[in-house]
């Protein structure tokens, strides 16, 4: 039994006149939700890439099955979505695009009443315009926020002669559309999305001869050093006016002192053995590995305790909005994916496929997470509410330290 698709038919019963139908999770099938897209325009190869962006962006979680229809102009709307209703469609959403303007208008097919129509003006960017527009369209379909408008950020591993090469790199969420930020000659890793001056950077971690440093980059690919303090200082957390990182085991903050005019570093938790990973909740309060587990650090009581502990645990991201956790646990003998929900205290087993699961972080919509699968060292997201993988880097190349931007940061 699918999981979700109920959560899309309720939604759909509120646009119509279904508010008291009761509908029971035991009652939902398996199958996605089709809907219809009729594409309104003079099939361009611009155009025909522009639709089928689209509809990849409805088809990608796997909660609809979008058919597409080219139309040379606007049908009259009652006879076709008679049409689509004999057909079996419960949606229609008619895109009129020209150079000026992509216009969608959501359509119950059930009564023909129009549930919503937005208008985009044009952007130089059409991966950008189209996103924004399907983004829009997304959130009115299922009320949830959605990845398009945000990237994948990894690092990749590339054979140059007898060395290699470490590349950071990012794709549209789905992988497509990748792009070199900058090349490296030693490894660099967990890479981190941040702002400097209210710009987006990526932090990251670079191994130097002597020590890992922190430094990051701006998107045009300009770097700077941000910490090169001797040790190792790997995971990297910006909040607020605070920076908390991980050096030699350590937990570390940052910040600047106005009266002293400079930054401090002071550590915050220390273990006998090495801490790791840190991530940090709503209130500041930091989950970490430490010896196989992971812990909450509680900063205002200054105390930790075992969250998960029996098992051997890594690599735990927490995302706000949802107060969850994901992180990779050994079960069987794999590291597989799991989800802790801080409220309710349970855990969920999400992956069971061959292959370690590594370094899994949340996308800033809360639905998908991505990770690096050791079989073949490819970066993947999944959808933790409708189980779906997709693939985002080439076989046969070796990627690492996957992360996701910011949804509102889409660099064209």
């Amino acid at each position: 039994m699918k999981r979700y698709i109920w959560l899309i038919i309720i939604a759909y019963c509120s646009w119509s006149a279904c508010n008291t139908l009761h509908i029971h999770k035991d009652d939902v099938t398996q199958q996605a939700l089709p809907i219809y897209v009729g594409w309104v325009g003079d099939k361009s190869d611009k155009q025909e890439r522009m639709c089928e962006r689209f509809s990849a962006c409805l088809a990608h979680s796997g909660q609809f099955t979008p058919s597409c229809e080219w139309l040379p102009r606007m049908p009259r709307v009652k006879g076709k979505l008679r049409e689509l209703f004999d057909s079996g469609y419960m949606l229609a959403v008619f895109v009129g695009c020209n150079d000026n303007t992509l216009e969608w208008r959501l359509y119950d097919v059930a009564d023909g009443n129009r549930i919503r129509g937005r208008s985009f003006p044009a952007d130089r960017n059409e991966r950008l315009w189209v996103y924004s527009a399907a983004q829009d369209l997304w959130k009115t379909l299922t009320r949830q926020p959605a990845p398009f408008l945000s990237h994948v950020t990894y690092v990749k591993k590339v054979p140059e002669g007898n060395r290699y090469q470490y590349q950071l790199c990012i794709a549209d969420f789905d992988g497509t559309n990748e792009r070199i930020i900058r090349s490296y000659k030693k490894p660099v890793v967990s890479p981190q999305w941040g702002k400097i001056n209210d710009e987006p950077v990526i932090f990251y971690s670079e191994f130097t001869q002597r020590n890992v440093r922190i430094g990051y980059t701006d998107l045009a690919g300009n770097a700077r050093i941000m910490f090169d303090l001797d040790g190792t200082c790997v995971g990297f957390v910006q909040r607020d006016n605070e920076i908390v990182y991980c050096r030699s085991g350590i937990i570390w903050r940052c910040y600047y002192d106005a009266h002293r005019g400079k930054r401090l570093h002071t550590p915050i938790v220390r273990e006998a053995g090495p801490c790791a990973s840190p991530t940090v909740d709503e209130s500041g309060n930091i989950f970490y590995c430490h010896g196989g587990m992971i812990k909450h650090f509680d900063r205002k009581h200054q105390r930790s305790k075992n969250i998960l502990y029996q098992g051997y645990f890594v690599a735990p991201s927490y995302h706000i909005d949802t107060r969850s956790l994901v992180y990779a646990q050994r079960i069987n003998g794999v590291m597989q994916l799991c989800l802790y929900d801080c409220d309710t205290k349970q855990t969920r087993q999400v992956t069971s496929d061959r292959g370690d699961k590594y370094d899994p972080r949340w996308s800033a919509c809360g639905r998908y997470v991505t990770y690096v699968n050791s079989l073949d060292a490819c970066v993947y997201t999944y959808n933790v509410y409708t189980h779906t993988r997709s693939r985002v880097t080439q076989p046969h190349v070796q990627c690492s330290c996957p992360t996701w931007s910011p949804s509102e940061v889409y660099v064209v």
